[in-house]
């Protein structure tokens, strides 16, 4: 057994000896002489020697990790093992503990402190008392052997056992068994192993990087990967270390990687445990809810809705769905659209409205807003005058428009829209006073749109308040945003039909009017912010034609724009539950075309 000399030798004395200690304590020496080890190993000063060698194991490791040993940027981060115990197998195992465990030992009382010499060098401390070891002289007299057997009549003779020829063995060539020496396997060294974390549902692959080993897939002997398949990811070797495949589960999983290399050049036969975990995120689509808003509130709304209108060659839908934030969260549909043809004078009309999530009765200020406007402009787009003056205006507008002849329309065109959109606002103001609540409480945007055909083209208008969008679009060579959203004086404020200030003045309310005139169209879009937000992002989006034209095509990948299609508007409420990141508010679009 070693020991060190004394407890003031510097740390490189006391990490050999204690490696030496645990290396002879653990290959399964048989020529050790000390008969009682286990008790010798719980010996306070051999332990506390031992914590000092851990905690040096351990600065020594975080030390080399910090001085940057290993491939400056790995695909995966393999941080270097301790080096000592890298090197131990080779110089402590295959040399010293086995050159000890078969040497023949002359005097091996040396190999025991006396008793006084411990209490030399530990002043104070108490030690058991443990016999002396006593070889066995050459020349000690045989034990003296009884000259006959002593044997008890009365006991049964056993019968003698039959041995067959073959079993039978010369005692002159029976030996001793001696136990083997048990072969000495080198630890294996972990290595953390850092993994990109997954998406359930989505392809992961990634390659693993041993460079930082220092050791070349040559001298592979073997590779175990384990924990894989509870991911539902493989692991495969083939040439290069790849994890692939697609997660079925989410959640955190620990994998481990066995890689055993066989000797190397200098470098010995050695075994590497690559552990680490994959990190697999959940498919957010599958994390909403979908609950049912309490039953006793008032204004009970569907969830979504749809409808298609016909006239003259041209069709108008429109769709409304919940937002997913609003079904996580068990509240109503805000939004809402109303849709009207004016058969008398040919005149279309949409309006979008959306409601104020922060407003606890915006599901009814949408609603009556667009029912209250689309009773009032019904009316006064009844009026045949008011078609024919348009005409005559909006004719000369084509041909040379001028801002006298701006003014002289939306003058002529104000007391449609803007008395349409006011009655809204008053039907809202009235409805609340009722019930004892401020307007406010029933906050929401009001997109109002009309378009007629003349010989000349086609008259569009539109009166606008909040967020959302209107266009007209002809695909691949016209576009234009009839409006500019209103901003608040933060990020993701608006302006509400339901504001007083809104409400200021005539010329403040007749500046929201906007109109064009088209020879042709594909469609005239109006969507609420639930719509326009994922899809043009940001205000100036929406003044370039490539995007209007990019959403057109994506709507009629799923929606069949022919006149006799009678599901185009169930279509639309199927697109309208299209996936966007951080896009999950009510949603609803109307569309003439």
């Amino acid at each position: 057994m070693f020991r060190p000399n004394n407890l003031d030798q510097d740390q490189d004395e006391e990490r050999t000896f204690v490696q030496k200690a645990l290396m002879r304590r653990f290959v399964g020496d048989q020529q050790l002489l000390y008969k009682d080890l286990p008790a010798f190993m719980e010996h306070p000063e051999l332990k506390g020697i031992m914590g000092r060698y851990l905690a040096l194991q351990d600065e020594i490791h975080a030390t080399f990790l910090a001085a940057g040993f290993g491939a400056p940027e790995p695909e995966i981060a393999l941080e270097a093992a301790d080096p000592d115990l890298a090197d131990l197998p080779a110089e402590i195992l295959l040399t010293e503990a086995m050159d000890a465990s078969i040497a023949t030992v002359e005097d091996p009382t040396e190999l025991i402190a006396p008793i006084d010499e411990i209490e030399e060098v530990h002043p104070g401390l108490e030690v058991e008392e443990v016999a002396a070891f006593e070889p066995i002289a050459d020349d000690m007299a045989d034990p003296e052997l009884p000259s006959e057997p002593q044997v008890d009549a009365t006991a049964e003779t056993p019968a003698p056992q039959e041995v067959e020829a073959d079993d039978a063995v010369p005692t002159d060539e029976i030996d001793t068994p001696i136990e083997k020496t048990k072969p000495i396997i080198p630890p294996s060294i972990p290595v953390k192993l850092n993994l990109p974390n997954g998406k359930i549902g989505q392809d992961y692959l990634q390659k693993i990087d041993i460079s930082p080993l220092h050791r070349s897939l040559e001298s592979l002997l073997e590779v175990v990967g384990t924990g894989f398949e509870a991911v539902g990811l493989s692991f495969t070797h083939d040439g290069e270390l790849k994890i692939e495949g697609q997660p079925d589960d989410h959640g955190k999983f620990p994998v481990e990687i066995l890689l055993r290399f066989a000797a190397d050049g200098d470098r010995p036969a050695q075994d590497y445990r690559l552990q680490g975990e994959i990190d697999i995120l959940p498919d957010p689509r599958k994390l909403w809810k979908e609950l049912e808003p309490d039953a006793s509130l008032p204004f009970q709304k569907s969830h979504f809705r749809s409808e298609a209108l016909h006239m003259a060659g041209r069709t108008m839908i429109a769709a409304s769905r919940r937002g997913r934030s609003h079904a996580h969260n068990g509240t109503f549909r805000d939004d809402e659209f109303e849709l009207r043809v004016n058969e008398a004078q040919q005149w279309y009309i949409m309006a979008v409205a959306d409601g104020a999530g922060s407003a606890p009765y915006s599901r009814r200020g949408s609603q009556i807003a667009c029912d209250k406007a689309m009773e009032v402009l019904e009316t006064k787009l009844n009026d045949e005058r008011l078609a024919t003056d348009i005409g005559a205006l909006a004719g000369a507008w084509s041909r040379e428009p001028s801002e006298q002849l701006r003014g002289q329309i939306r003058n002529r065109i104000y007391e449609a829209l803007s008395h349409a959109a006011y009655a809204g606002y008053k039907a809202i103001c009235e409805e609340a006073e009722a019930m004892g609540e401020s307007p406010k409480a029933f906050h929401t945007t009001f997109l109002l749109t009309i378009v007629r055909q003349y010989d000349f083209g086609y008259f569009v208008a539109t009166w606008w308040v909040g967020d959302g969008a209107v266009g007209v679009l002809q695909r691949g060579k016209y576009h234009k945003l009839m409006g500019i959203p209103d901003g608040g004086q933060f990020a993701g404020q608006t302006r509400f039909l339901t504001m007083p200030e809104i409400w200021t003045d005539g010329a403040t309310v007749a500046k929201r009017i906007e109109f064009d005139v088209v020879q042709d169209f594909t469609a005239v879009v109006v969507m609420s912010d639930g719509v326009s937000d994922p899809k043009f992002q940001t205000d100036h989006n929406l003044l370039q034609r490539e995007n209007w034209d990019a959403l057109w095509d994506e709507l009629s990948e799923v929606i069949d724009f022919e006149h006799d299609n009678l599901k185009a508007d169930e279509q639309l409420l199927d697109w309208l539950d299209f996936w966007a990141a951080g896009e999950h508010d009510d949603r609803t679009i109307a569309i003439l075309f």
